[in-house]
């Protein structure tokens, strides 16, 4: 599963791409506009591939 998020607030970021396999996708469940804190910033999911 690759998920592409992006920084929310304002400027135009370059998106971040995380890519899950194997036994670490199994608890693993996301959909578009959650949002997340990963090193002090907040992302929103913009997009899910299988």
């Amino acid at each position: 599963m690759t998920v592409i998020c992006k920084p929310i607030g304002p400027g135009n970021w370059r998106a971040m791409t995380l890519q899950y396999a194997g036994p670490q996708l199994a608890p693993f469940t996301v959909a578009v506009g959650e949002r997340f804190t990963l090193g002090a910033v907040v992302w929103r999911i913009c997009e899910v591939k299988p």
